[in-house]
């Protein structure tokens, strides 16, 4: 049986896990921080992949496009070893643009409405929305500086 501890103090916030019988360090790809991270505000705690939602339905993926200009979606497979690699570059960049991109995952196996309106036959695929219109795609794994100056051109 795993114990999590969480402990509040006056400062701030403070997250610390504690595994019977497992090590955790491993626990931060399930959206739990792995490590003690003091902040102002309860509201403020992101883990890595925080900032990124995950598609469940076509229109959940059209209402995002809807209410944000600029949007990344990750077309990816659990079982897609690049998509993997893709995943920790993805999430870094969506803490970064925080507020000014929003970033989504697709799991084509999940939703194949959406894989065939963008006719995905590689994944992973990166799709750049500007203003609910493609802006750019990407097949394969790109480079966290190849993602940047793709962001900052729909700017």
């Amino acid at each position: 049986m795993k114990k999590i501890f969480v402990t509040i103090i006056t400062t701030g916030l403070v997250l610390s896990l504690t595994g019977c019988e497992k090590k955790t360090d491993n626990i931060e790809k399930n959206n739990i921080v792995s490590q003690p991270q003091v902040v102002n505000s309860v509201s403020a705690v992101t883990t890595e992949n925080i900032e990124m939602i995950k598609i469940d339905s076509v229109e959940q993926f059209d209402k995002v496009l809807k209410q944000h200009p600029k949007v990344v979606a990750d077309f990816y497979a659990d079982w897609c070893p690049p998509c993997k690699k893709l995943t920790p570059i993805l999430e870094k960049l969506a803490n970064k643009y925080i507020g000014d991109v929003q970033f989504i995952k697709i799991n084509v196996d999940n939703n194949p409405e959406l894989s065939k309106r963008f006719k995905v036959s590689s994944i992973p695929l990166v799709v750049y929305f500007k203003d609910g219109e493609v802006f750019q795609t990407e097949v394969g794994l790109s480079s966290e500086d190849k993602i940047i100056k793709i962001i900052d051109s729909i700017k």
